[in-house]
């Protein structure tokens, strides 16, 4: 087990103040053969210094820089840098760390099971390190489940039960099957869901382990927690043509829930694109931008057949027809009121 490398995969934009605690929980680690490639995505302020610092202490530590290109392009960037001697795949926020066992369990679940990919849960905390950082975990206790009908992982009723799934916090992936793998670098919302809905197309198993080995930093100001509506829209479009095209022109659905797939991806455009923003943004010039945008884009989508309105409830029908319409106020009354 000691000689498969682990490449822990760390974008950071201007987290020079809490980057210390995420390097510091891989020195940590029980399971030491690991490296961490490591990219400064344009940072403003010296997150880059502290690459530099650890990299000097530690040769497991391989940093890079370049001109921001948003999560995605820092993703990728850190992919393309995997060596062949890589066996495992991890990915870490610069403002999160992990349990120092993490490395240690999650490599022996997989050679136990031999699945394309194991998956523990995520703890969330906002300053102060939780209790349970500190503790030793006994293996023996840990209940792991191994799935192999992944195709049920597309599905929005699945997501529901399973609302860690679409991240890829605390997933250790096996290189080998998702080293074709890339996100869409033009989104800079919907970055995870995208990129592990197509995961689980070339994954065959997955092992679920029912403990919080990644500590998720809750950070007022992060890009998911400060939403800009205009830029949230856009990603959002992107998503949903993007969806379309790999999954369903890409004929990457089975057929017995290919119905349900395409009724979720249009309860997602009606919400991501529409609703959302227009009830939400507080901009009212910028609101009624949006709102001109998604008409646009929904009248689009239908006629290109990524929207099938037909699989949609009678009052959603009703918003999309105001939507296409540019009945502005109606739309307003429809989703505010409802």
């Amino acid at each position: 087990m000691k000689n498969k490398k682990i490449s822990v995969l760390v974008p950071a934009y201007n987290a020079e103040r809490i980057l210390h605690e995420t390097f510091d929980s891989l020195l940590q680690q029980t399971y030491t053969n690991w490296e961490c490639l490591c990219i400064d995505d344009g940072s403003k302020d010296n997150t880059y210094d502290v690459m530099q610092r650890y990299a000097k202490q530690d040769k497991r530590f391989r940093i890079f820089q370049q001109k921001n290109t948003g999560i995605t392009g820092a993703n990728n960037a850190l992919l393309n840098q995997v060596d062949n001697q890589t066996t495992y795949i991890y990915f870490l926020d610069s403002d999160d760390y992990i349990h120092p066992q993490t490395f240690e369990i999650l490599v022996g679940i997989q050679q136990r099971t031999q699945a394309d990919a194991v998956e523990g849960e995520c703890s969330r905390f906002q300053d102060k390190k939780p209790d349970d950082y500190f503790q030793h975990i006994d293996v023996d206790s840990l209940n792991v489940t191994v799935l192999t009908d992944l195709s049920v992982y597309l599905l929005k009723r699945t997501r529901k039960h399973l609302s860690g799934m679409w991240i890829n916090k605390c997933k250790l992936y096996v290189w080998d099957k998702v080293k074709n793998m890339r996100f869409h670098e033009k989104l800079s919302y919907e970055d995870d869901y995208f990129y592990n809905s197509q995961v689980h197309t070339v994954m065959s198993s997955k092992a679920i382990v029912n403990y919080p080995f990644y500590y998720y930093r809750i950070n007022s100001s992060s890009m998911t927690r400060s939403v800009n509506y205009q830029r949230y829209q856009d990603a959002c479009t992107v998503r949903i043509y993007a969806t379309y095209d790999y999954f369903i022109k890409g004929k990457r659905v089975p057929d017995n829930i290919l119905t349900e797939f395409r009724k979720d991806l249009a309860e997602d455009a009606y919400r991501m694109i529409g609703l959302k923003p227009v009830r939400r943004c507080p901009d009212k010039v910028l609101r009624k931008q949006l709102f001109h945008k998604a008409c646009l884009v929904f009248s689009d989508m239908r006629l290109s057949g990524v929207l099938d309105t037909a699989l949609l409830s009678r009052y959603q029908r009703l918003v999309l027809w105001a939507f296409r319409c540019h009945l502005y106020w109606l739309t307003r009354f429809l989703i505010l009121f409802k």
